[in-house]
């Protein structure tokens, strides 16, 4: 069921991001931003491991912020590190598409990082594009239209 609710939001705030807006560099700024402010905090650098930058589909998936602060704890971080971040895209200034220099290969990223091919705006995917700056990527929803809060997309449809 929370899965479905997360397909469901996911897929709401796809088109109500069909809206027309002007791309705004603010906005990109705001979501490298809040990519960087999450990686350093899943990592470890935060009691909370990121929940509170989390897209609330995004914890609504986790079920309890215990639940998600208890799996990533467990996960190794020894290995994971991010060099530049830079903002490639943003969607009517909604939905950023964040762009990221993972430094230790795809095994570093621990799994509940990752996204799969069934997920691949839900996590850290990683792509061979010559033409875009960094190996992985990942989404922020700057701002919901509905009640103006935003965050990243890691977890909503993982699956345990």
């Amino acid at each position: 069921m929370r899965l479905m609710r997360a397909v469901v939001a996911l897929a709401a705030v796809g088109l109500l991001g069909g809206c027309a807006a002007p791309d705004n560099p603010g906005r990109r700024q705001e979501a490298a931003d809040v990519a960087r402010e999450y990686l350093l905090a899943v990592s470890g650098q935060a009691t909370d491991r990121g929940w509170s930058l989390l897209y609330r589909s995004a914890r609504e998936a986790w079920g309890t912020e215990d639940e998600y602060v208890a799996t990533m704890a467990a996960e190794d971080w020894s290995r994971f590190d991010v060099g530049a971040l830079e903002t490639i895209r943003c969607d009517d200034g909604l939905i950023c598409q964040v762009a990221l220099d993972i430094l230790n290969g795809r095994e570093s990223v621990p799994l509940p990082l990752r996204s799969t091919e069934n997920r691949r705006t839900d996590g850290i995917l990683f792509r061979e594009v010559e033409n875009l700056p960094g190996n992985a990527e990942l989404w922020v929803i700057n701002s919901d239209l509905l009640n103006g809060e935003g965050g990243v997309l890691v977890g909503a449809m993982f699956t345990r």
